[in-house]
C-alpha cells in the first residue's frame, strides 16, 4: 500500500463507515419530510390560501414535535455509547424508557398543539389563510404521540446501526400517503373531498400505520433474540418506568429539545411574519421552506450517522477515533449542502414549477430562493457539528449557539429589513440566512474546543 493511502487509511474507513450508516437515515429523513412535500404538491392545486394554511400548519406541527424529537435526542448519546461499550442490558432498558418517553411526551405536547391551532387567527394571518390552517392543525395533532412513537424506536435502532427497516416502512407510509392524501383533498375515488383537512387525516393515518410497523419490526427482531438467548428475559415482562433512567435522558434530552425547538420556533415565527405580506408571499415562502427542508435532511441523516459514530467510539474508549468521526461528519455535511445550493440557484423556476403555476407566487419566490440557496451550506454545518457535539454528550453549546444566532440576529434583522425598511420578504430571508452563519460558527467553534478536549485525555490516559 502506497504510503500516502496508508496514512489517511482511518480516514478513507471513517468516510466510508459514516457513509454506510448516513445514506439509509438521508432516506429516512427525506421520507419523514416527504409527507409534508406531498401534502403541500397537493395542496398547491387548489389554490394559494391552502397552500400557505397547509405550509403554517405544517410549521405549527413540527415547531411543537421538533421539541419532543429534540429530548428523544439523547437516545442517540446513551443508546450508542452503550453499543459501543457491548452493554447490551443497557441498551436494552433504554429502549423501554425511550418508548415511555415518546409517547409522555406526545400526551403532554398535544394540547399545547390543539391552543395554537385554535388561536391561530391571532397571528394576524388573512382570513383565507386561517380557515385553511385551524382544521389541519387541530387534526394533525393526533399524530403526534405515534409519530414521538416512531422516532423513539428509529432513533434506537440506529444507534445500534440498523436502519433500513425505517427506511422500508417510510418509503410505503409516503406511497399510502399520496394516495391518501390526494384522493380525501381532491374528493377521487369516492372519498369526500376535504381540501387541507383532508390531507391532515391522510397524514395522521399514515403515522399511525409507521408506528405500528417499526413496533412489529421491534418485536420481531427481540423475540428472534431471545429465542437464540435461552433463559436471559428481555424487555417486555420488564416494561417499567424507571424514574432514575428518566431523569439521565431529559438531563440530556431537555437541552437537545430547547435546541431545536428554538431553531424550528424561529422559522415558525417567520412564517407567521410571511402571512402578513399575503396569500402569494406567504405560499412562496412555504415552497422555498418546504425546498429548504427536503435538502436539509440529508446533512441531518449525516449528523445522525455522526453522533452514532461518535458516541460509539467514545463508548468504545477510542477517543481520537471519535474526533475524526465527527469531523467526517460536518465535512460530508458541507460537501452535499454545496452541491445542494448550487442546483437551487441553477433551477429555480423549475424547482417552483413543481409547486405552482400563480404567477404572484412564483415571483415572490425567485426573489428569496438565492437566500435559501446561500444558507445551505450553513445549514448543513450547523447540524452536523451539532449532533457530533450530542455524540459526546454536550446538548448545551448548541442550544445556546441556536438561542444567539436566530433571536438577536436572525429573527431582529429580518423583521427589521421586512417591515422596517420595506424589503419584503427578501429581507426576512436575509435575516434567516445571517442567523443560520452564526449558529453555525458558534457549534464549530464548541465542536473544536471538545473533540481537543477529548483527545488530549486520551493522551493523557497513555502517559
Amino acid at each position: 500500500m502506497p504510503r500516502l493511502l496508508r496514512e489517511h487509511s482511518p480516514l478513507i474507513e471513517e468516510f466510508f463507515a459514516t457513509s454506510r450508516l448516513a445514506l439509509p437515515v438521508v432516506f429516512t429523513n427525506i421520507g419523514l419530510v416527504a409527507m409534508g412535500l406531498i401534502d403541500t404538491l397537493i395542496v398547491g392545486q387548489v389554490g394559494p390560501a391552502s397552500l400557505a394554511g397547509v405550509g403554517a400548519g405544517s410549521g405549527v406541527f413540527f415547531t411543537i414535535g421538533i421539541v419532543g424529537m429534540g429530548i428523544l435526542g439523547s437516545l442517540d448519546t446513551f443508546v450508542s455509547q452503550a453499543f459501543g461499550a457491548k452493554e447490551e442490558r443497557v441498551c436494552d432498558n433504554l429502549l423501554i424508557q425511550g418508548i415511555w418517553l415518546a409517547l409522555l411526551l406526545g400526551l403532554l405536547l398535544l394540547p399545547v398543539i390543539w391552543v395554537v391551532g385554535r388561536f391561530y387567527g391571532l397571528t394576524g394571518a388573512t382570513t383565507d389563510i386561517v380557515l385553511a390552517a385551524s382544521p389541519y392543525i387541530q387534526t394533525v395533532s393526533w399524530s403526534l404521540p405515534v409519530f414521538l412513537l416512531f422516532i423513539a424506536l428509529q432513533k434506537y435502532w440506529q444507534a445500534l446501526g440498523v436502519v433500513m427497516p425505517a427506511t422500508y416502512i417510510v418509503f410505503v407510509a409516503n406511497v399510502v400517503n399520496f394516495f391518501g392524501a390526494t384522493a380525501l383533498a381532491r374528493g377521487l375515488w369516492g372519498a369526500p373531498a376535504m381540501g387541507a383537512k383532508g390531507v391532515a387525516v391522510a397524514t395522521v393515518g399514515t403515522r399511525v400505520f409507521m408506528a405500528i410497523a417499526l413496533v412489529g419490526y421491534t418485536c420481531w427482531r427481540l423475540r428472534r433474540r431471545q429465542q437464540k438467548e435461552a433463559g436471559r428475559r428481555l424487555l417486555w415482562g420488564q416494561f417499567r418506568f424507571s424514574w432514575r433512567v428518566q431523569r439521565q435522558l431529559l438531563r440530556l434530552g431537555l437541552p437537545a429539545g430547547a435546541q431545536s425547538g428554538a431553531e424550528v420556533l424561529a422559522f415558525t415565527l417567520t412564517t407567521i411574519l410571511a402571512t402578513r405580506l399575503g396569500a402569494g408571499a406567504a405560499a412562496a415562502h412555504h415552497i422555498v421552506l418546504t425546498i429548504a427542508s427536503t435538502t436539509f435532511m440529508m446533512p441531518l441523516g449525516i449528523g445522525n450517522a455522526g453522533a452514532v459514530r461518535v458516541g460509539n467510539l467514545v463508548g468504545a474508549g477510542a477517543h481520537r477515533a471519535a474526533t475524526r468521526a465527527g469531523w467526517m461528519a460536518i465535512g460530508l455535511g458541507v460537501l452535499v449542502m454545496t452541491m445542494s445550493a448550487v442546483v437551487l440557484c441553477a433551477f429555480p423556476t423549475f424547482l417552483f414549477g413543481l409547486f405552482t403555476n400563480d404567477a404572484v407566487v412564483l415571483v415572490q419566490g425567485q426573489k428569496i430562493m438565492i437566500f435559501a440557496a446561500l444558507f445551505q451550506i450553513f445549514d448543513g454545518t450547523q447540524v452536523t457539528s451539532t449532533f457530533a457535539l450530542r455524540g459526546l454528550g454536550d446538548t448545551r453549546s448548541a442550544m445556546i449557539a441556536n438561542i444567539i444566532g436566530h433571536y438577536p440576529i436572525g429573527l431582529l434583522l429580518g423583521f427589521s429589513l421586512c417591515f422596517l425598511q420595506d424589503r419584503g420578504l427578501p429581507g426576512l430571508w436575509a435575516g434567516l440566512t445571517f442567523g443560520l452563519i452564526t449558529v453555525a460558527t458558534l457549534t464549530v467553534l464548541s465542536w473544536r474546543q471538545k473533540a481537543r478536549a477529548l483527545v488530549l485525555t486520551a493522551e493523557r490516559s497513555l502517559t
